[in-house]
């Protein structure tokens, strides 16, 4: 996840250095990952080398430019794997945790989930390179 993540901002930082003004990333908000959990995404990204996970800032990004994704609460939740949430420090053993965003009573949340919760309503938002 590192290492595709690390080759992800070297091609963002080829780009800014032209002075690109628009930066195109292919991702997808969760459909190729629906019904995983967060834990079992993350360890197969470990193995790719062309896919990473997307975090809070990437999904918001891709939210506000997209907002008929989160039209209504009916629509596939966002997991979050290129983020983890709160240090490890601070974590009492054995509690992964990850975060989510999704539509709540009209009104778009994001809050923790556990990382090896899977549910047939969300899906872990991916980039990939080239």
């Amino acid at each position: 996840r590192e290492r595709s993540y690390r080759a992800f901002l070297a091609i963002v930082d080829r780009y800014v250095v032209h002075d690109c003004d628009i930066l195109i990333v292919p991702a997808q908000f969760g459909l190729r990952h629906a019904a995983k959990s967060v834990a079992r995404v993350r360890q197969a990204m470990r193995s790719s080398d062309r896919e990473f996970g997307l975090g809070v800032f990437d999904v918001a990004c891709m939210a506000l430019t997209n907002p008929e994704r989160f039209a209504t609460s009916h629509t596939l939740d966002v997991d979050m794997p290129g983020d983890d949430y709160g240090s490890n420090d601070s974590r009492p053993s054995g509690q992964d945790l990850a975060i989510t965003m999704g539509v709540i009573g009209g009104r778009i949340v994001i809050a923790p989930i556990h990382a090896s919760l899977a549910t047939v309503y969300a899906g872990s938002a991916t980039g990939f390179l080239g």
